[in-house]
Order: structure tokens, then sequence, then C-alpha cells
């Protein structure tokens, strides 16, 4: 510029490096200027998933981080079977700023035998990098079709009635020992009621007998007390007699 600076545009990673500012038809460098590029992180590489049955685990590698670090990583999944011609939405996986020192991170709740989109990214001051996505999908699980097959056998000739009839005979059992236990109680409450009344009726012979049978004790007058006799003793002194 006429200004003797130098103006960059459009610039990206690739155009860092040293640049030289010299004057036209001379040879002499008047400035040299070292250029730094700061971007989003660039995409991860080595991006896989290990899908099992029900879960899945992600792994990646980080290739640079963009010129600032990584502050997190973040991952999303969702069904590659379209629904009504459209993939639903990402979902997140918790958690959702994965630590910067992590390189994978694991997904639950999976159907089995069903395809799936993964994608993961990473993040620094500048903003998100680009995401990168993997198809994957998990395994058939012969032991829940085994399971399956196990609990349904017979399902298509299962009489219900033999379901009500064994409800009706808990049922039952349930009213027959409710009714015992009200029958032990009240025979407790009814044995206790007679105890009292033959403790009365035995009370009452012994008072008509003996009158004074519920009588107080009368309060006994206290005796007074016996006068202390002091005697006194006086020490004599020299020529006196000594007197008791």
């Amino acid at each position: 510029m006429n200004d003797g600076s130098l103006l960059l545009k459009n610039i990206g990673v690739d155009d860092a490096g040293l640049y030289e500012c010299s004057v036209e038809n001379e040879t002499a460098y008047v400035d040299r200027v070292n250029l730094t590029v700061r971007t989003e992180p660039p995409p991860l590489v080595n991006v896989t998933v290990h899908a099992s049955t029900i879960l899945a685990l992600i792994l990646w590698n980080v290739a640079g981080d963009g010129g600032h670090p990584i502050i997190d990583f973040t991952a999303q999944y969702r069904s590659a079977a379209p629904v009504n011609g459209t993939l639903e939405p990402w979902r997140p996986i918790s958690p959702n700023h994965i630590s910067p020192n992590s390189r994978q991170v694991d997904v639950y709740h999976l159907d089995t035998n069903a395809s799936y989109w993964f994608r993961v990214w990473a993040t620094n001051a500048l903003g998100p990098g680009p995401p990168v996505e993997v198809l994957a999908t998990t395994l058939y699980s012969d032991q829940e079709a085994e399971l399956y097959k196990h609990f349904f056998s017979g399902a298509e000739q299962f009489d219900t009635r033999t379901w009500v009839a064994a409800v009706c005979v808990v049922m039952g059992t349930l009213v027959v020992l409710a009714a015992g236990t009200c029958a032990v109680l009240c025979r407790e409450w009814r044995r206790h009621d007679y105890v009292e009344d033959q403790d009365v009726m035995e009370l009452v012979p012994n008072i008509i007998l003996n009158p004074g049978f519920m009588e107080m004790d009368p309060i006994r007058p206290r005796e007074p007390l016996a006068s202390s006799i002091i005697k006194s003793t006086e020490c004599p002194g020299p020529g006196k007699p000594r007197r008791v």
C-alpha cells in the first residue's frame, strides 16, 4: 500500500509464515513480518465408533487447536432411519461439554440392530470447528432374542381364565388372613375386659368384710423431742475454784 503497510485478505492457515517487505528495484529488505494465523480448531482425525448392542464408544484424535487451546469437545448422534422422509434432530451426548483432555465418549440407550449417525467437534476461543460425522450400526443381540422367545413362548395358547383363578386364590388368601387377624384382636380385647372384671369382683368382698381395707392409716402425731441438757463448764482463772 502507499503508506508502506501490507494488507492480506481471506487468509488461511497456509498463509502463515515470514513476510518480507522491500523497496521496488532494490535488493535490500526494508522489514520482515512473521504472520501467525489463528482459526477455529481443525476437523478431528481418526474418528471411529465402536458400537455394541445398546451402547457405542466414540474415539478421536486431535490434529491441531487452531492457535488457541481447545476449550471442550461436543458429540451428538441421531438415527439414520428417516421419519416421514426427514432425519430426526441431533441428540446431545452427555456431558454436553467434554473435557479437552478426553479422546472418547460413551453413548447409551441405543436400539439393537439400528444405524446411527455420530458427529464430534472441538471448540476453542474463536468458536467450534467443523464436525466429523461417522455412520455406525449397533449389533443384534441373540441373547435378547432368546429371552423374547422364552417369555412369549406359548403366549397364543395362554388361557386368561387361569390367570383370573390365580388372582382369585391370592385375594381369597388375603381376605382369610385379614379375618383371622381381626378375630385374634377381638379375642384379646375381650380377655382384657374379663380380667379387669375379675379383679373388681375379688376386691368387693374384701371391702365388705374389712371396712378399713381401703382406708389409709391415720397420721401419727409426732413425738416431742427430748430437750437436751447442756452442761457448761467454766475454766477458773488463777486462784478461782472450778464450778460445774
